[in-house]
């Protein structure tokens, strides 16, 4: 369980994928569904850094697909 009167450093670095609501804010923040969200920190660990990067590497490519798929002939 997470201690919500700890909120320092130690705690903002790290995404507690057992904690619904910091996955649904992560979720939000990316525009995408709680399940990626909790893929994306089972494959690449619970760093806030790495599941960052991750989402924005799967968000952007999701944006090119529909550029591409909208995209004037």
């Amino acid at each position: 369980m997470d201690n919500k009167r700890r909120r320092g450093r130690a705690d903002r670095i790290r995404v507690a994928g057992g904690e619904r609501y910091e996955a649904q804010l992560v979720a939000r923040k990316f525009r995408v569904g709680l399940a990626v969200v909790l893929s994306v920190i089972k494959r690449v660990g619970n760093l806030r850094s790495k599941v960052y990067d991750e989402l924005r590497r799967l968000t952007s490519r999701r944006r090119r697909a529909a550029r591409k798929k909208f995209a004037p002939e």
